[in-house]
């Protein structure tokens, strides 16, 4: 509840209120401010693995806030730290998750169900392991959790729309107490979460994709041939859950060139892999 201000009606013509009006942060900001954490706020960032971690204490790790200049409405980032030899607090969410493996190896839990500790015996929990280079999704609204068996901390960087659903519903307990289920976007499956490599046309633009929520390494990965931006670009989209143009894509401009002039809203975040 924001304090209730005095009204202090005008004098003559003078127009009533502040003659220079306050910015009010959003729902999102506000939620970044009660996490704790540090948050990063500009362009870029030079290497993530540089940025100030603070303690989170709502997942049992380590984390930090990035807010980048002209997509903070847009979409959210941080960086997760999962401690070495531990593992972090389960939650759920009304919003979708993409993650980026920065260092480490670990493994993620998935399950449905009415507690963050008691999956239902319809949803068994899955897992599945992942290592640096890394991409894979957290289904909508289903429980999970990430766990690190090394005896080193894992880094993630995690892209997701969480400013979108917070800033339209204006409820933290809706985003994060919400019983519905996505059986659409999540119904258990022995493959839900193995990697696949089998190469299909985008519906809407005919270029390569893959219809995969693992994608083991994406650094060192084969990308097929494109030549969109310039000859001898290569690229692939990832179609998680089968939903498409929902996670970016992992391009490679081959040596010595450029790429095509183009522009669009804002919205879109380049991760450098390598190079």
């Amino acid at each position: 509840m924001t304090q209730k201000l005095p009204f202090v009606e005008p004098k003559g013509e003078e127009p009533a209120g502040y003659h220079r009006f306050r910015r009010l942060r959003t729902p999102y900001e506000r939620y970044m401010e009660e996490e704790g954490l540090p948050v990063f706020r500009g362009v870029g960032c030079r290497d993530t693995r540089e940025l100030p971690l603070g303690d989170w204490k709502r997942l049992g790790a380590r984390g930090s806030f990035l807010y980048l200049s002209g997509i903070g409405p847009k979409k959210g980032m941080y960086l997760l730290e999962v401690p070495s030899g531990g593992a972090v607090l389960p939650e759920k969410h009304l919003y979708d998750e993409f993650f980026y493996v920065v260092e480490g190896r670990g493994s993620t839990e998935v399950w449905r169900g009415d507690g963050a500790q008691a999956p239902s015996p319809a949803n068994k929990r899955q897992a599945f392991e992942w290592q640096a280079g890394a991409l894979f999704m957290v289904p909508i609204n289903a429980w999970h959790r990430f766990v690190n068996a090394s005896s080193s901390p894992a880094l993630l960087l995690c892209a997701n729309n969480a400013p979108s659903a917070m800033n339209l519903y204006m409820s933290r307990n809706f985003v994060f107490d919400c019983p519905y289920d996505f059986t659409e976007r999540y119904r258990w499956s022995e493959d839900f979460f193995r990697a696949k490599d089998e190469l299909e046309a985008e519906a809407y633009r005919g270029r390569a994709a893959i219809r995969s929520n693992v994608f083991p390494d994406i650094v060192t990965c084969h990308l097929p041939l494109d030549n969109q931006r310039l000859p001898g670009y290569r690229r692939i989209a990832p179609h998680f859950s089968g939903f498409p143009a929902v996670g970016g894509f992992i391009s490679e401009y081959p040596s010595g060139r450029y790429s095509k002039g183009h522009y669009h809203a804002s919205g879109a975040v380049l991760v450098c892999l390598r190079g």
